[in-house]
Order: C-alpha cells, then sequence, then structure tokens
C-alpha cells in the first residue's frame, strides 16, 4: 500500500510539472489526472490508516491475552470484541485498497481509450494492437 501511494505521489508531482509547462488540451488532461490522483491517494491512505488500526488492535490483543491469562481474569469478552474490531478494520482497509484498484483501472481505461468510447467499446480495446 505505501509502495502505491509513493508512485501515486510521484506521478502527481510529475504531472503538475507537466501542468505548469503546457497549456490547452495537454494542461486540461494534466490537471484532470491529478483529481484522480488526489482522490486514488486519499483511498490509499484511508486503506494504510485502517490496516495501521488493525495492526494496534492485534497488537492490544496480544497484551490483552496476556494480562487476562497472568491474573486469571475471565473477559472473554474483551477478547472478543478486541479480535472482532481488528478483523473488522483489516477487512475494510482490505475494501478500500480493492476500491482503489479498481479505481486505477477505470481510471488507465479512461486514459487509453478516451472519454468517447462506451464500455462495449473499452472491452473489446483492451489489447490495443499498435
Amino acid at each position: 500500500m505505501t509502495n502505491r501511494l509513493s508512485r501515486v505521489i510521484d506521478r502527481s508531482r510529475n504531472l503538475l510539472a507537466l501542468s505548469e509547462r503546457t497549456s490547452g488540451t495537454a494542461r486540461t488532461r494534466a490537471l484532470a489526472q491529478l483529481d484522480i490522483l488526489w482522490k486514488q491517494a486519499r483511498l490509499i491512505r484511508l486503506a494504510i490508516l485502517l490496516a495501521a488500526i488493525s495492526v494496534l488492535l492485534a497488537a492490544c490483543l496480544i497484551i490483552l491475552i496476556f494480562i487476562i491469562a497472568l491474573f486469571k481474569l475471565d473477559d472473554a469478552w474483551v477478547i472478543s470484541l478486541t479480535f472482532v474490531a481488528c478483523m473488522l478494520a483489516l477487512i475494510a482497509s482490505l475494501t478500500v485498497f480493492i476500491t482503489d484498484i479498481n479505481r486505477s483501472l477505470t481510471a488507465l481505461r479512461v486514459e487509453l481509450f478516451g472519454h468517447g468510447h462506451g464500455e462495449g467499446n473499452a472491452a473489446r480495446s483492451e489489447s490495443p494492437k499498435d
């Protein structure tokens, strides 16, 4: 996820520099791509945040299990709740990450085949002959 974020940031910087050097259609296309990359970066940031929360909850879960075993407490609900929260954060992170990947592919299709193509035309054009 962090590699994807780095690539989005690098690509954004390159497009920003390009948009400052050009005008007309090239500038408009660069700015449109920057808008897409900004949304993509925000999705990736959310995926990373949720993954980090999941890892943090997993670490807390281990500490809780240790403390409960050490003091012979009967608080299974605390362990269960922490485990469920950990898994929900992981599921949310992966869902956001998959959403980012799908949006990236949609943006690539638009960039490769243009805005005027319908879904059927883009699907037939998936393997350009050039």
